[in-house]
């Protein structure tokens, strides 16, 4: 009886060890628009590698900041559809696709500041080349 009520002891304190064990918290990201993900309806796009290849992420407006450090709030992530999926967009795109009638200009600094490239359809990122923290569209 002993060696059971030593059983059921240790098995108690090991479940209540395991739910007392901090669980991580889930990735909170701000790619909260599926378009940002599936390539269509969104016509600008930001991609992991160069020459438009790996993860990408697509945007339909301007954003002030790739990596807002809040918790609340989270960070763009590339999309899992390639090389670099998952990854944090800020300081980590390579090229650029850009679908419309204007230039879409990627900024080294968050709010729109700092050296830029800008975007007219294709092409890789030269000045801010994986240094990367906001975009907008301009003239």
């Amino acid at each position: 009886m002993k060696t059971y009520l030593r059983s059921m002891a240790a098995a108690s304190a090991a479940a209540a060890l395991a739910l007392s064990v901090a669980q991580p918290a889930s990735a909170n990201y701000r790619n909260l628009d599926p378009r940002q993900c599936d390539g269509w309806g969104w016509n600008f796009e930001l991609f992991y590698n160069r020459d438009n290849n790996g993860a990408h992420i697509a945007f339909g407006y301007d954003d002030e900041n790739f990596g807002v450090p809040d918790a609340n709030i989270g960070s763009y992530r590339f999309c899992n559809n390639g090389n670099g999926g998952g990854a944090e967009v800020k300081n980590a795109a390579a090229s650029a696709r850009n679908r419309t009638q204007y230039y879409a200009t990627v900024y080294y600094n968050s709010w729109f500041r700092g050296k830029s490239d800008s975007v007219e359809v294709n092409m890789n990122l030269l000045n801010i080349f994986n240094n990367n923290a906001s975009f907008r569209f301009t003239g």
